[in-house]
């Protein structure tokens, strides 16, 4: 109890003491708060956020026009966790349904390189918050579309974590990531690759206006089912189940060079494979040394 009542404490002095120096900058759409330590990372993150406002809003629409955005970088971990209410020790953003966001310095954490595909991602969440009227997507599809518009880079480890899953069985149902995501760190890593993968599976298959339709029955009070069947003809369970089938047939390949019986079927063509090679290069060794010692012509060489 009196250890509780110290540790706020404690975080209520830190938190105090970086309040008490923010500064602000500005511009049309955007106000960032930060502590002096942080000052060119703030004019990073306004110059990243007004670029991308203008690219993203032909995408999604001018939602977020009429009030400001404020986003806040915390100079520490604690005033971080304190602002945003987060749990999670490996959460670096979040944005809140009163048009803010509250970052975690990349000074912190060693890469400000991320702070592009951090503002972008949690600003799409502004937006999307806005674009749905507060009623919310799912958050398979919230976070699904935020990473595919932060950043077009194709990323490996998505490709890494769905083979894996498919290969273990380990492929989280979709109703499950509606409204919360796994806090284990491995499984919610897992749940945003899923996310991507499948708002990019709808995407190919069924365009970016039936996406754009999903979004706009939600604003109109459909649940997700009731949307999806609007826009895309069929309901959360029968898309989970096709995209599903499409990864099984992607990775079927990682399954295949990961199988037991397949190594020891093929280990002994390898071994044929690796012999052969071994002999020829000794025969090409040895016809060498003679044509060195003069017992051959050079022009037998093979």
């Amino acid at each position: 109890m009196w250890l509780r009542i110290l540790l706020t404490l404690i975080i209520l002095i830190i938190t105090s003491n970086a309040m008490a120096s923010w500064q602000n900058i500005k511009s049309k759409h955007f106000v960032v708060t930060f502590t002096q330590k942080d000052q060119k990372i703030a004019e990073t993150t306004l110059r990243i956020v007004d670029n991308f406002h203008s690219q993203i809003k032909l995408c999604l629409g001018d939602y977020a026009m009429n009030v400001p955005v404020y986003i806040i970088i915390a100079p520490s971990r604690e005033v971080f966790e304190y602002l945003g209410g987060v749990r999670e020790k490996w959460a670096v953003g979040l944005a809140t349904g009163n048009n803010r966001i509250v970052i975690f310095s990349p000074r912190k954490f060693g890469d400000k390189s991320e702070i592009e595909r951090l503002i972008k991602h949690e600003y799409i969440h502004i937006l999307l918050h806005q674009a749905t009227g507060g009623n919310g997507l799912p958050r398979w599809l919230n976070e699904g579309l935020a990473l595919y518009y932060e950043s077009n880079v194709w990323r490996v480890s998505d490709d890494i974590r769905l083979a894996e899953a498919v290969l273990t069985h380990s492929i989280i149902p979709l109703d499950q990531l509606n409204f919360y995501f796994p806090s284990n760190r491995k499984r919610a890593e897992l749940a945003y690759s899923q996310s991507i993968d499948i708002v990019t599976y709808i995407m190919k298959e069924y365009g970016y206006e039936r996406l754009k339709q999903i979004i706009e029955e939600i604003a109109r009070g459909c649940d997700i089912d009731t949307a999806m069947i609007n826009s895309l003809g069929v309901d959360s369970l029968s898309l989970s189940t096709a995209w599903h089938t499409t990864l099984i047939k992607r990775y079927q390949w990682f399954y295949i060079i990961t199988n037991t019986a397949f190594i020891w079927a093929a280990l002994p063509i390898i071994c044929i494979i690796a012999y052969i090679r071994k002999k020829r290069q000794g025969e090409r060794k040895k016809r060498q040394w003679e044509i060195e010692d003069g017992m051959l012509p050079s022009g037998n060489v093979s």
